[in-house]
């Protein structure tokens, strides 16, 4: 049971296409202040993980955001 309740646990999100150097770069300067370095978030200031999230997600959310919407 200990292993099923594990395995539950594990997200396997697909590779998105693109060029890591320059996406981490931009997150650097444009996200971890926010999110933090490793994209977890803050619960105290109640920002939300982005480690973890599909990329389409983050994608929709990003442009999103961006429109002001």
């Amino acid at each position: 049971m200990a292993r099923l309740n594990q395995s539950k646990a594990v997200i396997n999100i697909p590779l998105y296409p693109g060029d890591v150097t320059r996406g981490r770069r931009i997150y650097d300067k444009e996200c971890a202040a926010c999110h933090g370095r490793d994209g977890y978030g803050d619960r105290g200031r109640v920002v939300p993980p982005l480690a973890g999230q599909h990329s389409l997600y983050l994608k929709r959310q990003i442009e999103s955001f961006a429109k002001g919407t």
